[in-house]
């Protein structure tokens, strides 16, 4: 399997990159990317984990840009429903339904596109590996440390969530005129 100028997956040589960089999950992760490679679509099924814990899952495989997008989705998201129920609907809260709905969304997206954007990032990696490095083993050291999981990702990742909570509390307290927290 090698990737082409489409990003298909096409030979052996990066298939073995590939798998280096999935690490212990790379035969589920080899079949759904060479099922995204062969239909062209941008998902190749759910991914469980990544509906179930779909930000931890992100960073655990270390796609923190789309962590860090994830986590400013639901901070926007969050000072909005403050902003609608407080400011344009004159509730104190929104209803109980609005938080899990959205928090459902969130995670089938993540469960239905993870496995895309892990093969793009894969996809990615392998390409950088081979242009920084001409032997064959310091690629696959090179994707070895970038790829796989993370659980010291999630470990700092935690403490960001946290701290992006706190920004939720601190700044809709402040748009909505509620005082000093």
């Amino acid at each position: 399997m090698s990737d082409d100028a489409s990003g298909e997956l096409t030979g052996t040589q990066d298939e073995i990159l590939l798998r280096e960089y999935a690490g212990s999950k790379a035969e589920y992760y080899l079949t759904r990317w060479a099922r995204l490679a062969s239909t062209g679509r941008m998902s190749a099924g759910f991914n469980g984990a990544a509906f179930g814990l779909s930000g931890f899952w992100l960073l655990y495989r270390k796609m923190f840009r789309a962590a860090t997008l994830l986590f400013g989705i639901i901070l926007v998201e969050s000072i909005v429903e403050d902003v609608v129920a407080i400011k344009v609907l004159a509730m104190p809260q929104l209803p109980s339904l609005v938080a899990p709905i959205v928090t459902l969304a969130i995670a089938i997206v993540v469960g239905r596109y993870g496995t895309y954007w892990y093969y793009r990032q894969a996809l990615r990696k392998v390409a950088i590996a081979k242009a920084l490095f001409s032997d064959r083993e310091t690629q696959i050291r090179f994707l070895r440390k970038r790829g796989g999981g993370s659980v010291l990702a999630i470990a700092l990742g935690v403490p960001a969530l946290l701290v992006c909570c706190g920004a939720i509390y601190v700044i809709s307290a402040e748009v909505l005129g509620l005082g000093a927290p």
